[in-house]
């Protein structure tokens, strides 16, 4: 399995296009609270945050197991005026993850697919009981 501190010096980031989308997925579900694995430098965090910021708040719940990355992540968000929208928690997200203090709206899954089994679909079991729909039904 690759591991993701050999790739640190590269800001894996999303087009404008897919910031559009998240964005407005986020705006269109009112999007409060929200998860990511993989935050990398924060490029999809900051749509992220916007949106729950414009729907009245909430918080963008990050993880990325890369330290340089999360400082990026942190000062792109703070650069943006998005900082207290979103807390990004350093680590393997298969930890960092196991505690969201509640139900969130929206899941971006961006990591590492990994071997078998797929660290994604590790990161979505840790977080389904969480996710909204599911915590409803």
């Amino acid at each position: 399995m690759r591991d993701p501190h050999d790739y640190s010096r590269y800001g894996y980031s999303i087009a404008p296009e897919q910031g559009d989308l998240i964005y407005l997925l986020c705006r269109g579900i009112r999007a409060t609270r929200t998860v990511e694995f993989a935050t990398s430098v924060g490029m999809s965090t900051l749509y992220a945050a916007a949106a729950v910021r414009d729907n009245g708040g909430g918080k963008v719940i990050g993880s990325e197991i890369v330290p340089t990355k999360v400082t990026g992540a942190r000062a792109n968000l703070a650069e943006a005026g998005l900082a207290d929208y979103a807390e990004i928690r350093e680590g393997d997200a298969r930890t960092t993850l196991r505690d969201l203090g509640g139900q969130v709206d929206f899941a971006l899954i961006d990591g590492w697919l990994g071997a078998d089994p797929s660290l994604a679909r590790e990161v979505i079991e840790i977080i389904a009981p969480n996710y909204a729909s599911a915590a409803t039904s």
